[in-house]
């Protein structure tokens, strides 16, 4: 959240709930309702819970590693996995993810019949909800980029698009939250485009679903970041529960040459398991990125126990997740800056 976005919301949230509901319905109109008619705030799952119910815990790097993994894992891919410490790991997107998420839910209510409005009691001067959020019905499924629907899919399907608007907000900034919530099932599908700083822009799409019979879960996310001058960051990740104890989960990360860096690289996880019993990983590169031919010596497999332990079983046990096709490949990323996927007139 940018610190002007922040500063707005902030202000809007200063005021007490209190006043008049504004509900959009699918030609735009609106009609309000008094405080007491069965409208309630908007309550998204907490993601960070139920990711943390299936995936290895935050991962800090070690005083000493254990004899028999390779120093690479605990001094670099697992950082770029599962710490904070690197923006392509699944916790710094998780943490990403929930602040856009939670900004944009601040604004929504809901009544029984699951109907969505923005709340307009939420107001500080000039400023009020309803000029900052709007509520639009979709009537038909979300295409995906091309590039991204080997991993997301060809199209997503979510009953309700909220687009946040600040003044502060530049003509091409773009943050928007597509939504399903009801007692079968929780959706999202937020697209954001934002300029970071004068030079650099970021743009990102993540998916999340929860099938609320058995509350099995996948999260997906997609980020380019343009740094302004020819070169680009890019990392794509999948994580879904597998029966009620599993995890899956593969990431990508590109890099345009940078340092001693001379050419682009492509760095790929996948991997899976119960993180409290075993799991594994195993890590590919690629020089240039769009090479079909990986570094066999660079390749690594891992199998590890809890809190990322030696683990003591073999790597052909976890064969159904770290099969060779759930690379995440070149062709799977972002090649450009995202637009947006909900096509609103």
């Amino acid at each position: 959240m940018s610190a002007k976005r922040a500063m707005t919301t902030a202000m809007l949230l200063a005021v007490a709930l209190l006043g008049l509901n504004v509900v959009c319905s699918d030609d735009d109109s609106t009609t309000p309702t008094g405080p007491g008619d069965g409208w309630t705030a908007v309550n998204f799952a907490d993601y960070s819970d139920l990711i943390g119910d299936i995936a290895p815990p935050l991962y800090t790097e070690p005083l000493a590693s254990p004899a028999d993994i390779d120093p690479m894992w605990t001094s670099t891919f697992l950082n770029k996995v599962f710490s904070e410490m690197e923006p392509m790991s699944l916790y710094s997107n998780l943490e990403y993810f929930d602040a856009l998420v939670q900004e944009i839910e601040m604004f929504l209510v809901m009544n029984e019949e699951g109907d969505v409005a923005v709340d307009s009691s939420i107001s500080e001067g000039d400023i009020h909800s309803y000029d900052v959020c709007e509520i639009t019905e979709l009537a038909a499924a979300v295409p995906i980029p091309t590039a991204l629907q080997d991993v997301f899919g060809t199209t997503v399907t979510v009953e309700n698009l909220a687009t946040l608007d600040f003044p502060e907000m530049a003509e091409s900034d773009v943050l928007q939250l597509g939504f399903t919530i009801n007692d079968e099932e929780q959706a999202i599908l937020a697209f954001e485009r934002m300029d970071e700083t004068e030079s650099i822009t970021i743009s990102t799409l993540y998916y999340f679903c929860m099938d609320m019979a058995d509350s099995s879960i996948q999260m997906r996310g997609a980020v380019y970041k343009d740094y302004g001058d020819q070169t680009s960051a890019r990392w794509v990740y999948d994580i879904e529960s597998v029966n009620t104890s599993e995890f899956a989960y593969r990431m990508s990360w590109y890099s345009d040459p940078e340092g001693e860096l001379t050419q682009t690289m492509l760095g790929c996880i996948i991997g899976g398991g119960d993180k409290d019993v075993e799991f594994a990983l195993k890590y590919r590169e690629y020089k240039p990125a769009d090479s079909t031919d990986f570094f066999a010596d660079l390749s690594q497999e891992q199998v590890f126990g809890p809190n990322y332990a030696e683990g003591t079983g073999l790597i052909s046990a976890f064969s159904a997740f770290v099969d060779p096709a759930l690379f995440i490949v070149y062709d799977d990323m972002p090649s450009m800056l995202m637009s947006s996927p909900f096509a609103i007139p």
